[in-house]
C-alpha cells in the first residue's frame, strides 16, 4: 500500500481556494476559514462557458445524522444550480418504525451556509422549517425544526445544540480533484448533541454522554456522472469511549491520496487507508462487508431497512438507496501488526449508502 494514502493531516491554509484560482488540494485537521470554492479556476470547456455556468455546476449540502439511544435523525438542506431539496428522516431504534418529511423546491428557497463560523442553512417553507445556525466561533451548530403533520405522518420539531469545540473534537477536512480543474471539499465531524425532539405528542430527551451527531458539510463541481459509497456510524467502544467512523469511495478514487476515511476515537481522528465496499446492488438489505486497504477495517453491517429514491428529469438523473442498521466487526487504528490495537464494534448504530447520479 502506498503510503501517501495514510499522509496524516495538516493544518488547513486560510482560504479553500488560492489567489492564483487553483484550489488548496489535501487533508486537513483544521476548518478553512474562507471557502470560496467558486473562485476556482475551472477548466476546458467549463472555462470558455458563461459565468452563469458556475452556480449551475455548483453542488453543496450539509447532513446532519443524529444518533441517539432511542433515534436516528438525518436531517439535510441541498442545493444544486437548479434544484433545492430537504429531508427529515427519523427511525424508531427500538420499533424499526421509519418515516420522512420531505421538500423539492426551487434552488433559492434552500440557504446553504458559506461558512462554519457564524452563517446559517435555511429551509421556511409552510408547515416546514429547517433553520441551523453554524457558529463554530463559539463551538456550537444550533438546529431548530418544525415540521406539520402530514399524510399520517407525525410532527416533528427539535432544539439540539450539537458541541463542536475545534480543541477537542479533531474535524476530517478534505479538498480532493474530480476533474478538469474541478474540486470537492469536505468538513466531517462527530460531534457531541444535546436538546429536546418531539415526534407527535412523544418528547424525547437527548443527552451529550450518550448521543453523537455526524455532521458532513460538502461542497463540489462533480463532473455530470458522479457516484459514490458511503458508510458512517457512531457509538462506544467496550472501553466506554466515543467512536465515530466516516468510509466513503467514490469517483475521485483513482488518486488513493485523497479520501475522506477516518476513524475518531474521543474526539481525535486518525485517517484510514482506501475503502471498499462488497454488496449487492439488486439485493441491497443483504449484509455489506467494508474493508480496506491497509487492513485497519474489517466490518459487517446489517441492514434493518432502508430509504431511496430514483429521479428521472432526462439529463439530470439519480438513483439513491441508503440503508441503515447496525455495524460489527474490528478496527484497528494503526493498521495490523505488532503492537496494533484492535477495537471491537458490537452492533454500533448507522448507515451505508449507495448513490449514483447524472445532475
Amino acid at each position: 500500500m502506498d503510503n501517501s494514502s495514510r499522509q496524516q493531516p495538516t493544518e488547513a491554509p486560510p482560504s479553500l481556494v488560492g489567489p492564483d484560482g487553483q484550489p488548496c488540494y489535501g487533508i486537513y485537521n483544521t476548518p478553512f476559514k474562507n471557502v470560496n470554492l467558486e473562485d476556482s479556476a475551472l477548466e476546458g470547456l467549463a472555462a470558455r462557458l458563461p459565468t452563469l455556468y458556475k452556480p449551475l455546476r455548483l453542488k453543496q449540502w450539509q447532513h446532519y445524522a443524529v444518533i441517539t439511544p432511542h433515534l436516528f435523525i438525518g436531517l439535510a438542506m441541498v442545493k444544486t444550480g437548479y434544484l433545492g431539496l430537504s429531508w427529515c428522516s427519523i427511525v424508531d431504534r427500538e420499533t424499526n418504525r421509519h418515516f420522512e418529511h420531505g421538500l423539492r423546491t426551487l434552488p433559492g428557497r434552500v440557504r446553504i451556509a458559506r461558512e462554519l463560523w457564524d452563517d446559517r442553512c435555511r429551509v421556511l417553507n409552510s408547515g416546514y422549517v429547517m433553520d441551523i445556525h453554524n457558529h463554530l466561533d463559539l463551538g456550537v451548530h444550533e438546529i431548530s425544526l418544525r415540521i406539520d403533520a402530514s399524510q399520517g405522518r407525525p410532527s416533528v420539531s427539535a432544539e439540539l445544540r450539537c458541541l463542536h469545540d475545534i480543541g477537542s473534537v479533531e474535524p476530517l477536512v478534505a479538498v480532493m480533484p474530480v476533474g478538469h480543474g474541478r474540486a470537492a471539499y469536505t468538513h466531517k465531524v462527530p460531534l457531541p448533541v444535546m436538546g429536546s425532539i418531539d415526534i407527535g405528542d412523544t418528547n424525547y430527551r437527548v443527552e451529550p454522554e450518550e448521543s453523537q451527531v455526524l455532521l458532513d458539510v460538502h461542497k463540489a463541481f462533480y463532473p455530470w456522472h458522479t457516484w459514490w459509497r458511503w458508510a458512517t456510524f457512531a457509538g462506544r467502544d467496550p472501553k466506554g469511549r466515543r467512536i465515530a467512523v466516516n468510509l466513503t469511495h467514490n469517483v475521485n478514487t483513482d488518486d488513493a491520496r485523497y479520501h475522506e476515511n477516518a476513524i475518531w476515537i474521543d474526539g481525535r481522528m486518525q485517517r484510514l487507508s482506501p475503502a471498499s465496499f462488497n454488496f449487492r446492488q439488486d439485493r441491497i438489505l443483504d449484509d455489506w462487508h467494508l474493508n480496506s486497504a491497509g487492513a485497519e477495517v474489517d466490518l459487517t453491517f446489517r441492514p434493518r431497512g432502508k430509504r431511496a429514491e430514483n429521479l428521472n428529469l432526462g439529463l439530470v438523473r439519480s438513483s439513491f438507496q441508503q440503508p441503515w442498521g447496525t455495524f460489527r466487526g474490528s478496527l484497528y487504528p494503526t493498521g495490523t501488526g505488532t503492537g496494533s490495537e484492535e477495537i471491537p464494534v458490537e452492533d454500533l448504530f448507522g448507515v451505508c449508502e449507495d448513490h449514483d447520479s447524472y445532475w
